[in-house]
Formats: structure tokens, sequence, C-alpha cells
């Protein structure tokens, strides 16, 4: 994102913006912003956007991403700076926070779209990895199997097996343990098996 061009050829005799600008305080330039500045929206920009670019790249492993980010965190400090609180965090973790949610926003955003419908993937790999399923069931028969996972249990087979998360990744979006990551995906896997393997006794 661009930052507002300031003019370049003051009159002598002037002082240069940037050096009145330099003096004041983020939460200062936060509120001018505010209030419509665009100097001081130039100067925030110059400030924190090499931050909120160095950040974004560590978090999504991409440097054209991450100028994306930039260009999206600029605009929400724009529009939402009359939002600020200096009584609850600094201006520059203001911003970093926005930097660190919207770069988590595009990489679940990617793994979505790179993500099977839960149903149909599971479909898929049941069907060829089931140990001798029955050739007669169908995969309506086996789509009603997979909904009676509890939605605990689809969300890490779900995001585990088809959204390719670690167990550690599975954890921090859910907000749950690693150890809770593991032993729900075990008991999905095990209950998986053991609807089909009672299917297939029914209907031999």
């Amino acid at each position: 994102m661009r930052r507002p061009e300031r003019g370049r050829d003051a009159r002598p005799g002037l002082v240069p913006v940037a050096s009145v600008a330099t003096t004041r305080t983020d939460a200062e330039l936060l509120r001018e912003v505010s209030g419509g500045n665009r100097a001081a929206f130039g100067e925030l920009y110059d400030r924190f956007a090499p931050s909120v670019l160095a950040v974004s790249a560590r978090l999504l492993g991409s440097r054209s991403e991450a100028e994306d980010v930039v260009h999206d965190v600029f605009l929400e400090c724009w529009r939402d700076a009359a939002l600020y609180d200096p009584a609850r965090a600094s201006v520059r973790t203001w911003i970093l926070v926005r930097t660190r949610s919207r770069s988590r926003d595009r990489l679940r955003a990617a793994r979505r779209a790179a993500m099977l419908p839960l149903d149909e993937a599971l479909l898929d790999h049941f069907a060829t990895h089931a140990s001798d399923p029955p050739a007669h069931i169908d995969r309506g028969t086996l789509a009603h199997i997979l909904r009676q996972l509890t939605s605990e249990q689809r969300a890490v087979v779900e995001l585990g097996y088809f959204a390719g998360y670690s167990s550690v990744e599975i954890a921090l979006e859910l907000a749950i343990p690693v150890g809770t990551v593991k032993s729900r995906t075990l008991r999905a896997l095990d209950k998986l098996r053991f609807l089909l393997r009672r299917y297939e006794r029914v209907h031999r």
C-alpha cells in the first residue's frame, strides 16, 4: 500500500514537514489519523510498515502475501483509528495484533480453499482404506456413518487429514491442548472403524 505523498519541495526557511512530524508520539499520530490527517497517516505508515511486513512475511512465508497484509492492516488503521484505546495497548501492539490476525486469516483461507469437503474426502478415504469394505456399501451409507461423528471429532479429522494441519496447528486453531487433539482423532477413527465393521456384520 502506498502511503500518501508528502510535498518534497518545501520552500526555503520553512521547517520540513517530516521534522515536525517525528516529534509526535505514536498515539498522537493515530489520533490525528482518526481525524482524517493524511500526513499523519503517511508517517504512521513509515513508522510501522516495515514491522508489519516482517511479521506477516514470517507468518505467511511469502513476501507478496505479506505486502497484501500491509495494505489490509493500514486500511484498517485508517478506518478504525478512532477505536484505538491507549489504556489497553500501545499503538505498536494494536497494529501488530491486527497484523497477526489478518495473516492468520489468509492462512486459514488458503487451507480451506485447498480442502476437500469433509464428507466427500472421508468417503473416498474409507472406501479406499477400510479393511475389506463390503462391495455393496454405497456412498449414501458411508455419508450416514460419517455424520455419526461428533462435531468435535469431525473438526480434528477435517483439519488433520484434509487441511494438512499438524497436531500443534489444530490445537492452536481450536484452542485446545495437543493431547486433546490426539485423543479426539483416535476416538474419531476408532468410531468410524467400529461403525463400518458393524455395518458389514449386519449386511453380510
